[in-house]
């Protein structure tokens, strides 16, 4: 697989039953991951997107395998909850 990049924890749309209103910056995956990983890898002849999951506790965990490339996809790496504060690439960690 090669590294691509990484997305945020997607929050619920509106009409997903699990959307809270009260709060609407929720995560779908809070208690466990705060992003993603995206790799790709080639399977026959096709391109797939590895999603990643971060684990809290167990480090990368494949979540799923997609055959499209995320939309909110940040290239680069992801250096920490508070990312890019002090850089002005995306995951370069340049100052």
């Amino acid at each position: 697989m090669r590294y691509q990049g990484w997305a945020p924890n997607r929050t619920y749309p509106k009409d997903h039953p699990k959307y809270d209103p009260q709060k609407p910056e929720k995560t779908k995956h809070c208690n466990d991951t705060n992003w993603f990983n995206y790799y790709t890898i080639i399977i026959g002849n096709t391109e797939y997107w590895v999603n990643v999951k971060n684990h809290k506790n167990f480090g990368e965990v494949v979540y799923v395998i997609e055959h499209e490339k995320p939309i909110d996809l940040i290239t680069g790496h992801k250096k920490s909850d508070i990312e890019n504060v002090y850089s002005f690439l995306p995951g370069t960690g340049a100052i």
